[in-house]
């Protein structure tokens, strides 16, 4: 998932076609985590300055 593939491309790649097997072998990363943990702290923010103005 790292590498930007979709789940149907990696689930070509590693020769099983259940969506069960793909998830054994996705794991996430320090990075991704930080990435989503930015993105929703600046949504929270957003959102609690559009409700405060």
């Amino acid at each position: 998932m790292q590498s930007g593939a979709t789940l149907q491309e990696l689930l070509a790649r590693i020769g099983d076609p259940s969506i069960r097997a793909a998830m054994i072998y996705q794991y996430g990363t320090r990075d991704r985590d930080h990435t989503i943990a930015t993105a929703l702290d600046a949504l929270i923010k957003e959102a609690r300055s559009t409700t405060a103005a």
